[in-house]
């Protein structure tokens, strides 16, 4: 018997994830090569015909990898590979007033790629999403402050997607902030 879960003990379902992440040189001084392989499997019980009953639960966390472009796919299972290439664009050391000092700008292109499978009935489904795009984003020390924080913005393009492919994003230390996607 499954305890349910800690906000309503009638609701039973569990979720769990893995993500490997490694790095390799690029082909220039600086660059880098960042590989992502996450995988998620989530669990809800299923009445006799094949159904989620009223008190099984599909996580909709999204603190395990998505793809760019995307919104969160509460299905249970998925997999991600992620290509991301890194490069340094320029060394400004630029100084605005008091108020920032900008050290360098960088590109990253990115390719993901997410396998999902979930069951309705019995029936088995699966589909595939795929996204790639460009951050440019500066390093920046703000106010004379040690401490460097990352900016940027976000250009896509949802492989998959049919109504509203391309997005734009403003990136805080590479998490998005903002994302809007619009039409072709």
């Amino acid at each position: 018997q499954d305890p349910g879960t800690q906000a309503d003990p009638n609701l039973i379902g569990w979720l769990g994830g893995a993500t490997v992440q490694g790095y390799l040189p690029g082909i220039g001084k600086h660059h880098s090569v960042e590989l992502r392989g996450s995988y998620q499997q989530q669990y809800a019980p299923r009445d006799t015909s094949g159904f989620l009953p009223f008190n099984s639960y599909l996580f909709s966390s999204p603190f395990f990898s998505t793809l760019r472009g995307y919104g969160y796919s509460a299905t249970e299972q998925f997999l991600l590979g992620s290509f991301r290439y890194h490069l340094p664009v320029l060394y400004p050391d630029l100084a605005l007033w008091h108020l920032a000092y900008i050290q360098r700008v960088s590109l990253t292109g990115f390719f993901d790629y997410g396998y999902f499978t979930t069951g309705i009935g019995e029936e088995t489904f699966t589909f595939s999403q795929s996204s790639a795009g460009l951050d440019i984003n500066l390093d920046v020390n703000g106010m004379r402050y040690l401490p460097r924080f990352n900016v940027g913005l976000r250009a896509g393009y949802a492989l998959d997607a049919t109504e509203e492919p391309f997005f734009i994003g403003v990136l805080v230390d590479g998490i998005p902030i903002q994302t809007f996607n619009f039409l072709k």
